[in-house]
């Protein structure tokens, strides 16, 4: 993270700094990027909307072919959350992926820690997206262990699907 997070040590998220930051790329994302970047319902601790106190449900990576040119794959990911408010699945879509890093952390080794029976990876802490010096699109997703995704792509989108009253959250089997 460059702009969300202190780079000092700082604990907290900078919201501020960040959008500042997005501000200065705007012109050179899609309009679909810089809504979801700096639209704070996707940031905010409120908002059934939010990242912030998601859950990885799971992560889906294709390798996909071209019939005629077999040997020039092209990479798609897809990325589920459950919602912090675990009425809905986040789905980010990611595109013409160039490079992606995931790092899983047990949660909580400390059951006297109050996040102990969460998740694996524990609640997402923040997200932040932003521009390589090549013009593409990085994604980066913290959490509050030291897991943390991070995507290169050329495009991506955001939708979701609210789970019905009842309706099992997502889990193994």
């Amino acid at each position: 993270m460059k702009y969300i997070l202190s780079q000092d040590g700082e604990p907290g998220i900078f919201y501020g700094r960040y959008k500042d930051y997005l501000n200065t790329i705007q012109h050179l994302l899609p309009e679909q990027i810089y809504q979801f970047a700096s639209d704070e319902k996707y940031f905010t601790l409120n908002s059934p909307h939010s990242l912030h106190d998601s859950w990885l449900s799971s992560i889906e990576v294709r390798e996909l072919r071209n019939q005629k040119k077999p040997f020039e794959p092209f990479v798609e990911i897809t990325l589920k959350l459950l919602g912090q408010r675990h009425d809905r699945i986040i789905i980010l879509n990611y595109e013409g992926v160039i490079e992606y890093s995931i790092k899983g952390t047990r949660a909580v080794k400390d059951q006297s820690d109050f996040r102990y029976a969460d998740t694996f990876h524990g609640d997402v802490f923040t997200h932040e997206i932003r521009l390589n010096a090549a013009g593409n699109l990085i994604h980066e997703i913290a959490y509050v262990t030291e897991s943390f995704l991070l995507i290169e792509c050329t495009n991506f989108t955001c939708r979701e699907e609210l789970l019905q009253d009842g309706e099992a959250m997502p889990r193994k089997g």
